[in-house]
């Protein structure tokens, strides 16, 4: 009996990436035999995904094809290469909401700054980025007052 689930992915989530991560992660916590990873991801992905699969294949079909294969087929469509100035400037427009709690706000900087490619600059800029955007006055006046 397999350890742990796997819901088929809601391709409108956009969530492919955590999808296939956890996929690996169940393939490793299950010692799923590598011959076996492409039928399990075929059963598991759902119904929307596999027709997606297929059509990427087209006019090949996903079980001739490798786990790595296919998870970068999918990928390459629900994921695209964005431009990462494009990803730099909406990050930057970001502001916090009214209605948005200290803690919403900065969980959705860290989401766009995933695409942004800062590196090591990440602590820094999604730091700025937050005072910059903040919707108190008061507050960013509080933070400016501080060394660092």
């Amino acid at each position: 009996m397999p350890i742990g689930k796997i819901e088929p992915l809601d391709l409108t989530s956009k969530h492919w990436p955590a999808y296939v991560r956890r996929i690996k992660q169940f393939i490793v916590l299950n010692e799923i035999r590598d011959e076996l990873q492409v039928p399990m991801l075929i059963t598991v992905v759902g119904e929307a995904t596999y027709a997606l699969m297929c059509d990427l294949c087209a006019p090949d079909h996903p079980e001739n094809k490798s786990f790595d294969t296919l998870t970068e087929l999918v990928t390459n469509h629900l994921e695209p290469q964005r431009s990462e100035i494009a990803e730099r400037h909406v990050f930057r427009q970001r502001r916090q909401r009214p209605d948005e709690s200290l803690t919403e706000y900065l969980q959705h900087l860290k989401h766009l700054a995933v695409t942004c490619n800062f590196g090591t600059r990440l602590e820094e800029d999604l730091r700025d980025q937050f005072v910059s955007g903040l919707a108190s006055d008061v507050m960013r006046s509080r933070i400016f007052a501080e060394k660092s």
